[in-house]
This record gives C-alpha cells, structure tokens and sequence, in this order.
C-alpha cells in the first residue's frame, strides 16, 4: 500500500481534534479526501472503478486517522476494516439505514430528521429504529445521491424528490422550507415483489384456486378490470400478477409514476412520469402518458396507480375500443369506486355531472377487485374482500351504478355470494370470439 500523503496526516489529525465525536471528524477527513480526488458527478454516481480508488484512499486515511485519535486518547473501538466499510455506506451508500434496506421484510423507513428514524416490517410491525444519522446534512446528502441518478438536486431551492431507488424501492423527500418541525424528512416504500404470478397469490392467502382461474379467463378475455384498495394493500402486486396472465406477442404499454411493474414481456414499453425540471420544463403527468399510450398501438395499456385527471382519459380509452385495460385506484371498498372516480375526474373538468361520469365507468369497466392489508395472528397479509362485476349503465337506476358483488369475505374467508356473472361471458365473445363458462369457477365454501 502506498504511503499516506502529508495531506491525509494534517487532515486526519485536524479533524480528529475538532470533532467530539471520531468517527464524525473520520467521515469529515473522507469527504475533504474523495472531494479533492474526484469530481462532485463522480462522486454522486460513482463507478465500478471509481468506488475501488476511493476504498484503497479511505483504508489509508483510516490508518492514519486511527493514529491520531490515539494519540490524542480517543481511540477507534471498532476494527479499521469496518470503519471503511461504514465510510463506504456512508458516502456511497445509504449510511446508518443500509441494514434496514437489505432486511427483505422491511416495507417502509421514514427519516424524520437525523435522529429520529421508523421502520415498517411485515413481521414486527412499526418500531423505532436505534441507529441516527450524524446531522442533517448526512440525511440531505443520501437523498441527493439518489436524486443525482434522475438529474435533479435536492437543496432549499429543489425542497421535494420523488425519485426511483436502484433496487426499486420509492423515495419521497421534503426539507425545510416545506417541512416546519424537522429539517428533512423521507419516507422510502420498499419494492417487495412478493407475488409474480396468480398462483403465488393463490400460497399467500391473497385470494382462492377458483378466483385465480375465473381472473385468468376475464383477463384472456380482454375484459377490463381495477384493482382498488387503500395504501400498502397490495395493489402493485396483484396488478403485476394479473400481467403474467398476459398473452406474451401483445404489446403492452404501462404508465407509472413509479416504476414498479416488472413484466418481463419483450414487446412492452414502460412510461413513467417527471417532474419539472429545475430549468422550468413542464412535469410529464399521467394523463400525458395516457394520451400518448393510446399512439403506440398497445394491445393493452396497464395503469398504474390513478389519484387525479388522468382517469378521464383512461375511461375514454376503455369506452373507444381500447380494451382488455388493467388499473388500479386507491378506494376502500368496490362500493366507492364510483365516488372516488367521479372526484378524480373533476379535477379535469367540474363541469361534468357525476351521474355522466359514473356511466362512463361502468361502461368501460367490467370487473372490481378490492384488496385489504390485514393482521392475522399477528401476521400482515393482504387478502381480496370482494370481487365485483359492474354492470351497464343501461342497469344504473338514476346516478347509481349497478356492482354485482360475485365473491364477498365478511369476515370469514372469501366466500361466494350465490350471484353469477351476468354479463361477462357475452363481453369475453365480443371482444375475442370465444365461448368461455364462468360458471364453473362458482362454488359453495
């Protein structure tokens, strides 16, 4: 190894002396260190061979530093290997909340400034974690580096991120001006892809061998079907399992504003949506994507999670001949799915009457899921509640939609509620020329 420059022995001794703590005065000599060797770019996006330069720099800065803080008595308790390591993560990487980020049942980790840090786990539930950042300004400088990777800042004049995390997961991020109580907040939502197929929604309980097979067909069949249920209730999952049904010479066009949707369909294109830019170029929404869905001749377009205008345009698409859709909305229960679309749509245009809306629903969707997040002996799962047909506007009384509840749990299990499908298996012939029996998929508990 070389030897230490003069520089790293003046830097590690002053830093050792000013900082109370010697790990904060090591991290403080690192990036002093890394700042004079390398560009801020490459050290926002770091290569391959730009991480191996930096570890052999830290491993020497490590000695030295480790010198000078015995020689002034504060010495290191941990091993010099290690302290390289945690330098690594905290430059490189994402610092004291590495270890919950590699924990697969982690769902969520909110950073409610440096010393206050909560996780979400699937099998203990929501608790306070122990570790801390050293200041705000660690907390800034993680999110930074994951802005980096999309081309934005994160600083007082770029105060929020949404941005996507290299392992998929999504981050979201405010400073100060846009939060009061803290300096900087974050909340990661972890990508746990826990179900690719119908099937392995069938293992987890999510829902029975009968719907799974019934789903299958309604999809094949080109019926257009949401998938609604409230935050964290597995949306993304069962929508991305409903996908792998998916016939694999149809293309098939997503839009997301997080990708999350992992296809792995040849002829698929996956849009997602951006912010504006610092240099004022307008955000790309939802609705955008959309549009210009409807010009790439999908065979089917996929819809990620819908909050806002955008669900105009996708009820227009359905109405048009563009079926065989797949969405999902946030609502709490299939009865809702009509007032919650009917405020989506209003934000586009106020002037439309809910009763006009809410048949433009139903005469472009067949077929409602809702899904729970729910605790079972002290295990989380999500579990399909109801399973709904919606009828035509031609069976609406007044401004009323007409929902066929065909699967309902109360409580015990989902279970049958005595009701077939009325009009499913005629849409299945219209659109694909095929005689399907739903039928055969009812059954008594």
């Amino acid at each position: 190894m070389a030897a230490p420059s003069t520089f790293a022995q003046r830097v590690a001794a002053h830093a050792t002396a000013e900082y109370p703590d010697p790990y904060t005065g090591l991290l403080a000599a690192a990036r002093d260190r890394l700042a004079g060797q390398f560009s801020l770019e490459a050290l926002r996006t770091p290569t391959a061979h730009v991480e191996r330069e930096a570890e052999t720099l830290l491993r020497s800065l490590v000695e030295e530093h480790a010198n000078a803080a015995l020689q002034h008595g504060r010495p290191f308790t941990e091993p010099l290997e290690e302290l390289v390591a945690r330098l690594q993560y905290d430059i490189f990487g994402y610092g004291v909340i590495t270890p919950y980020l590699n924990m697969p049942t982690v769902e969520e980790i909110m950073i409610n400034g440096p010393d206050v840090i909560w996780v979400d786990d699937a099998e203990r539930g929501m608790y306070r974690a122990s570790v801390r950042f050293e200041s705000p300004r660690e907390v800034q400088k993680l999110v930074d580096r994951i802005a980096a990777r999309h081309g934005r800042r994160f600083d007082r004049s770029n105060p929020r991120v949404n941005a996507k995390m290299p392992d998929g997961s999504r981050l979201n991020a405010v400073m100060e001006p846009l939060v009061d109580n803290v300096p900087v907040a974050v909340t990661i939502r972890r990508h746990r892809l826990v179900a690719r197929t119908l099937d392995d929604l069938v293992r987890l309980g999510t829902l029975t061998a009968d719907i799974a097979g019934f789903l299958k067909e309604c999809v094949l069949g080109r019926l257009n079907l949401i998938v609604t249920g409230g935050t964290g209730s597995g949306k993304t999952n069962t929508l991305n399992a409903l996908c792998a049904v998916l016939p694999p010479e149809e293309r098939v066009v997503t839009v997301e504003d997080t990708p999350e949707l992992q296809l792995g369909l040849d002829n698929w294109i996956a849009m997602v949506t951006t912010e504006e830019t610092e240099e004022g170029q307008r955000p790309i929404t939802l609705d955008d994507l959309v549009i210009n869905a409807l010009r790439m001749r999908p065979d089917r377009i996929v819809t990620g999670e819908a909050r806002g205008a955008e669900i105009r345009s996708v009820l227009m698409a359905a109405n048009t001949g563009h079926d065989g859709q797949l969405l999902t909305l946030h609502s709490n229960g299939v009865h809702e799915i009509a007032n919650r679309v009917v405020q989506m749509w209003q934000l586009a245009d106020s002037a439309m009457a809910p009763g006009v809306i809410t048949r433009y629903l139903v005469d472009a969707f067949d077929l409602v899921l809702y899904i729970e997040r729910v605790t079972v002996n002290g295990q989380r799962r999500r579990i399909v509640r109801e399973v709904a047909e919606l009828l035509p506007s031609r069976q609406m009384e007044g401004d009323i939609p007409a929902i066929n509840v065909l699967w309902q749990d109360t409580g015990n299990g989902l279970q049958w509620t005595g009701l077939y499908p009325q009009t499913l298996e005629e849409s299945i012939y219209l659109r694909t020329g095929q005689q399907v029996s739903l039928h055969r998929y009812f059954k008594r508990g």
